[in-house]
């Protein structure tokens, strides 16, 4: 995993290295005719139409490899909370097909949700920017709310796992907690347009993260905050009218297919473990 990690590391600075040296107009680049900046610096860089597609094409196929895996691993966490009866018609998505191995209808569904988010933009740009932009706030706040609720019940419901922090543990989660705050609260500011092309999204997109001017229109607003907000209101709901009496939490130590496989699975383990432990003390004695 680290050297994956180090690995991609690596070669992403080494490709924005060479980006960057590619560039020979960087005006080009800027203003609301450049979508995709990537592709002018291809252009840029080859002075080919030709072979700007083929670098475009490479990327797009990488992109639907992972839009298949992405797919696959957000049905599944889908799944997995059907399982556990914690979304909307649990019994339906929770079904696993034992001939495929798949959860089948979670996956379509979660299909149909995902392509229609992405129809959005067809729609409406800012529309899709703007709940893009969220998924910042989104993923902070959520990766907090397990600090939170550690650092609030004394950190005594969280068994710790093979690498723990030990009493410093709570001055981390704190430190977390207060910084994803600072940094939501920085976020979710009135996203500040370009005085001399109101319509730049890229200067928007650039500048939303640090700018605060007043007043705010319905134009430059910056959603996240609605869209964090909506979500916690539809999950709190949820939580209090379903999970509060249907919800009995994270099945992680059950399987879905062949229970009477995974029992004796179990067992042998078990008898392994039983047998191992008999030689030890054979070979100690």
């Amino acid at each position: 995993m680290g050297i994956q990690i180090g690995l991609g590391f690596l070669y992403a600075f080494v490709f924005a290295i060479a980006l960057s040296y590619a560039i020979t107009d960087l005006s080009a680049l800027q203003g609301d005719s450049n979508t995709y900046p990537l592709a002018g610096i291809y252009q840029q860089a080859t002075q080919s139409p030709a072979a700007t597609f083929g670098l475009l094409f490479i990327l797009l196929l990488t992109s639907l490899c992972c839009c298949v895996g992405t797919v696959l691993t957000n049905s599944r966490a889908y799944w997995a909370l059907a399982r556990d009866n914690a979304v909307p018609f649990s019994n339906f998505f929770g079904h696993v097909n034992e001939s495929l191995s798949c959860p089948i209808e979670a996956t379509i569904f979660v299909s149909i949700f995902v392509t229609g988010l992405g129809a959005i933009s067809l729609g409406s740009s800012s529309a899709f920017l703007a709940l893009a932009g969220s998924f910042v706030v989104l993923t902070t706040v959520s990766y907090a709310i397990p600090f939170i609720a550690n650092v609030f019940s004394g950190r005594k419901y969280f068994p710790p796992g093979p690498f723990t922090l030990g009493k410093f543990g709570n001055i981390v989660n704190w430190i977390t907690i207060l910084l994803t705050a600072l940094f939501d609260i920085f976020f979710v500011f009135r996203k500040q347009q370009n005085p001399n092309d109101p319509t730049d999204t890229n200067y928007v997109l650039l500048t939303q993260i640090i700018a605060y001017t007043l007043p705010t229109t319905a134009e430059s607003m910056n959603y996240s905050s609605v869209i964090l907000v909506g979500i916690i209101a539809v999950s709190a709901i949820w939580w209090l009218v379903h999970a509060t009496h249907h919800y009995p939490g994270p099945k992680v130590m059950q399987l879905y297919i062949h229970e009477d496989s995974a029992a004796s699975v179990a067992t042998d383990i078990v008898s392994q473990g039983n047998e191992n432990l008999e030689k030890n003390e054979t070979h100690s004695t």
